[in-house]
């Protein structure tokens, strides 16, 4: 109940402090987008240029094979080739993860108001059990 009585003095602050973090999250979204988006296009203008030059040597090396007698095996064999190398490339290129600096500074917001918090819980805990 005196958390109650003591909103009017507080509530400007916590106010203030929501607004804060507000801005805050809206620049780690907008910075999570910027980054995610370059990347996207980054992603697929490899892909394209991959997908490309591999369909120009699957070409060129079909009409090789064609006339050598195990044609099949070697066919299969480049297949399963550029599906491990797309695979390979998909993986190192998903790995790590995308990191804002205004996405760490809201996790650290974060991290000190639970401090905060839990201090302050503990205080007025252990002042209410002696007073």
């Amino acid at each position: 109940m005196s958390v109650l009585w003591r909103l009017p003095e507080v509530g400007p602050a916590l106010l203030k402090h929501a607004l804060g973090y507000a801005d805050l999250a809206g620049a780690a979204a907008a910075e999570l987008l910027s980054s995610t988006r370059s990347r996207a296009v980054g992603l697929v203008s490899a892909l394209l240029a991959g997908v490309a030059a591999a369909a120009i040597a699957s070409a060129w090396f079909a009409l090789w094979a064609w006339s050598q007698p195990s044609r099949h095996w070697i066919l299969a064999g480049a297949v399963a080739v550029l599906a491990l190398i797309a695979v390979l490339l998909a993986q190192r290129s998903l790995r790590e993860p995308v990191r804002g600096q205004h996405l760490v500074a809201l996790r650290e917001e974060l991290a000190q108001d639970r401090d905060w918090l839990e201090q302050y819980h503990s205080e007025h805990r252990s002042g209410a059990t002696h007073g």
